[in-house]
């Protein structure tokens, strides 16, 4: 309200102040919120991929699904989460196999496809440049 009354300032230097005071308080909030709605976004994206990793989760089918652009949107992920979505995806995906070769007795072709793999010779190759042991290795091992 100090804006708008007239005799609230003796000079203009306080009113020069209030207005930079004003605008930095502006500043701050507005980055709080941005910060704020860009952790909303990754936040949603990876509940997403999580719940769908057997799926199509192309950038395109995530921006969709999402509500944004697919080429802001993995601007923003990146940024947030330090990796690209889909080595996000390929992660999640890996580690979901790991776990199903380790505690299931699902046949290797089953867990790939499971894990949204339609070409087993494809993930096991993913899976053994992932973690250094074919599938089938992995599940001798232990």
């Amino acid at each position: 309200m100090e804006l708008f009354d007239p005799g609230a300032f003796v000079t203009w230097g306080q009113a020069a102040d209030y207005i930079r005071r004003l605008t930095a308080a502006i500043f701050e909030l507005c980055s709080f919120s941005g910060k704020n709605a860009i952790a909303g976004i990754t936040e949603r994206t990876k509940a997403y991929i999580l719940s769908n990793l057997g799926n199509d989760l192309s950038l395109t089918a995530i921006g969709q699904e999402i509500g944004f652009n697919p080429i802001y949107l993995s601007r923003v992920f990146k940024q947030v989460e330090g990796v690209g979505i889909q080595e996000y995806v390929e992660n999640c995906r890996m580690d979901m196999a790991r776990r199903l070769i380790l505690n299931s007795r699902m046949k290797i072709y089953e867990i790939a496809e499971k894990c949204g793999y339609s070409n087993p010779a494809y993930f096991i190759k993913i899976f053994k440049a992932h973690f250094g042991v074919s599938p089938q290795g992995c599940r001798n091992r232990e």
